[in-house]
C-alpha cells in the first residue's frame, strides 16, 4: 500500500541519518523507458531474493556452492542510474503484507474454538543492495512475519533496524 511504502521510506531515511552508515538519494525523475527498466530489474531482484530465501537457506546440496560463492546479479541494466545520480548502489525493498480483515479474524477465533487453524495475515519483505555498475547483489536480508503490520510506522522502523543488523558496512 502507499502507506506501507511511505513508512518504509521514512524508516530507511531515518536509519541512514541516525546511523551514518550510508547516504540516501531519492530516485531521480525517469523517462517511461527508464522506469520500465527499473521495474524489470526490481522484478528480477524479487525472483532472485525469493529463490535465495526458498532454496538457499536449506540443506539442498544443489545450493551449497551458491552459499559459499555468492554471485547473484541483476546484470548491468541499472548502470544508467549511477550515471544519473552518482550513486554506487541501489537499496531495493520488495515485499507483500497481507492484512487480515475483521471477518477473517472472527473466523480465526471461531476456528480456534473448534480446533481448526486459519492463518491470519502475513508479511514477507526483502532488502538488498545492488551495485549500480555491475548489477552484483552485495547484500540481502529478509523478514517473514505473521504479526507485522506495515501500516504501523513503529513496526516498520523496528523491521528496518533488524534488517541492517546484517548489513556489511559498519
Amino acid at each position: 500500500t502507499k502507506q506501507a511504502s511511505e513508512n518504509l521510506l521514512a524508516a530507511v531515511e531515518s536509519y541512514a541519518r541516525d546511523s551514518g552508515r550510508f547516504e540516501i538519494m531519492r530516485m531521480p525523475r525517469l523517462s517511461s523507458e527508464e522506469a520500465e527498466i527499473v521495474e524489470t530489474h526490481i522484478g528480477l531482484y524479487e525472483r532472485i531474493a525469493g529463490a535465495i530465501h526458498a532454496y538457499g537457506q536449506g540443506r539442498d546440496s544443489g545450493w551449497e556452492r551458491k552459499k559459499i560463492e555468492w554471485d547473484y546479479t541483476l546484470g548491468e541494466g541499472l548502470a544508467f542510474l549511477r550515471e544519473k545520480t552518482g550513486a554506487d548502489a541501489a537499496l531495493i525493498f520488495v515485499g507483500a503484507d497481507i492484512i487480515s480483515s475483521g471477518g477473517r479474524k472472527a473466523a480465526f477465533t471461531v476456528g480456534l474454538l473448534i480446533g481448526i487453524a486459519i492463518p491470519l495475515g502475513q508479511s514477507f519483505i526483502t532488502a538488498g543492495l545492488a551495485d549500480l555498475q555491475t548489477g552484483e547483489i552485495h547484500w540481502l536480508s529478509y523478514d517473514q512475519s505473521m504479526t507485522m503490520d506495515s501500516r504501523e510506522p513503529a513496526e516498520v522502523e523496528s523491521l528496518v533496524r533488524d534488517f541492517f543488523e546484517t548489513y556489511p558496512v559498519k
